[in-house]
């Protein structure tokens, strides 16, 4: 965790860009190179892995491939062992757009991380329905916030920067039943500087995280062993001759499975945001209401 020395600088500096969301699309900007120096430093691609989010609407797993964005693989593993994303409201829902997370509920927390910005990753997957992302103001702006598809974005979002670092593996139905009430009515400058007070007195009903913690990746599927599980050959002699009774044909339709859709249909409405709908992004500072800030401006 972070030590209170750090918090406490961190509190004393001028604001990053974070904010209330409501300002211009964010430019697409040029994608740094891996090898730019910035606060993660050179990251190196590590090994996939899963991350499973317990939530007040269900369960559901990320999992994550750090070779589609290191830098955000990198950040978003760090949030979850801190603990950060524990206690956090999906303060932003669009059905047919997004789900949108990442800022915590102690304001303490929030201001500690508001600075701590992350370099670029280069675009190599496209915001496809049930793909994870970071939200960010403009070029190397990313911080804490997340997103998860509810559409294939990519035509909108991919050209603005917006890498994804995994997928969610199980659980879709239920980030699509997380509570949209409120749509995108709460305001992240708000959120930012009074938490979940703020979230539970105006938009009490939000569903929230109660517990995101990194789980085993699953174990690749043995194969038997030669001759383990093959059957008898059967005998030349009665190979004609059934053995036992015969499976009667299915009498109706509805005793033949029926094949499941996983994945919405790729439509026209699904695919782009509708009406005024705007990317998930960080604004700026300046949207921070001035009786809720208490920090001090050190040039003042």
């Amino acid at each position: 965790m972070r030590s209170l020395p750090t918090i406490l600088l961190a509190c004393s500096l001028a604001l990053p860009l974070v904010g209330c969301g409501q300002g211009d699309d964010p430019p697409a900007g040029d994608v740094p190179p891996l090898g730019e120096a910035g606060a993660l430093g050179d990251v190196e691609p590590g090994e996939d892995f899963r991350v499973k989010f317990e939530t007040s609407a269900g369960d559901f797993v990320v999992e994550v491939h750090p070779e589609w964005a290191p830098r955000g693989a990198a950040r978003f593993r760090e949030l979850v062992e801190e603990g950060f994303y524990d206690g956090n409201r999906f303060f932003r829902v669009v059905p047919g757009f997004v789900v949108q997370w990442g800022l915590n509920g102690d304001p303490v927390v929030n201001r500690s991380w508001r600075m701590d910005n992350i370099p670029d990753d280069p675009q190599v997957e496209s915001n496809d329905f049930g793909y994870v992302t970071f939200a960010h103001a403009g070029p190397g702006t990313r911080t804490t916030q997340l997103f998860v598809n509810l559409a294939d974005n990519g035509p909108s979002l991919d050209p603005q920067g917006f890498p994804p670092f995994g997928k969610v593996v199980e659980g879709m139905e239920v980030v699509e039943k997380i509570n949209a009430e409120y749509g995108q009515r709460p305001d992240q400058a708000a959120i930012t500087n009074q938490g979940n007070a703020y979230l539970n007195s105006r938009f009490p009903n939000l569903d929230y995280v109660e517990k995101a913690t990194i789980v085993p990746m699953p174990a690749a599927e043995e194969l038997p062993e030669p001759g383990g599980t093959e059957p008898e050959p059967a005998d030349p002699d009665t190979e004609s001759e059934p053995a036992g009774e015969t499976p009667a044909e299915p009498e109706s339709p509805e005793a033949e499975p029926a094949e499941v859709e996983t994945k919405k249909p790729e439509t026209e409405e699904s695919i782009e945001p509708k009406g005024d709908e705007e990317p998930p992004v960080e604004s700026s500072s300046d949207d921070v209401p001035a009786e809720t800030e208490t920090e001090t401006d050190p040039n003042s």
